[in-house]
């Protein structure tokens, strides 16, 4: 073989035809899955019959198209809540360094102490100031007797034996 053009593998994506979009009922099913994620559920409030319902709502979602409007309108809910690790080091950090109410007119809110320290707590440990040691010890804290022997070796002292 050459390595020539003509031996590489054609990469462009295949064509595929167009999907029907989905109707009414589809769309609600997909808004309704989303409430509870229970598809039985989902497909009798989406207007399907209740005694297929059982059998509808799982077919439903091996539909391609309804998994991906349900990926779809998932990714959007997530997106929106907006939810971000500055967020809530920001959090933390007013309720850390909050001005104390008594003194001056921050009084919208009182920050306990408690409050104050496990915030400053999360702080610390998100910033990896805190480390977390484990000590292990043998009976009446004695040091672990490690055996350092490869599976050749425990086999040649069996036969010893």
């Amino acid at each position: 073989m050459s390595d020539s053009a003509d031996d590489t593998p054609d990469l462009t994506p295949a064509v595929t035809k167009p999907t029907r979009p989905l109707n009414a009922r589809q769309e609600a099913f997909i808004r309704e899955y989303l409430i509870d994620f229970n598809a039985t559920q989902a497909a009798i409030r989406a207007g399907y019959s209740t005694k297929g319902a059982y059998v509808n709502g799982p077919r439903l979602l091996r539909d391609a198209r309804i998994a991906e409007g349900i990926r779809a309108a998932s990714l959007a809910r997530a997106n929106k809540t907006d939810v971000t690790i500055e967020k809530i080091i920001r959090g933390w950090e007013e309720i850390a360094y909050a001005p104390d109410p008594t003194e001056g007119t921050h009084a919208s809110r009182v920050i306990y102490p408690r409050d104050r320290l496990k915030a400053l707590e999360l702080l610390a440990r998100y910033k990896g100031l805190f480390v977390e040691r484990q000590e292990i010890t043998g009976k009446d804290g004695a040091p672990i007797k490690v055996m350092a022997k490869t599976w050749v070796e425990l086999m040649r002292e069996e036969e010893v034996d």
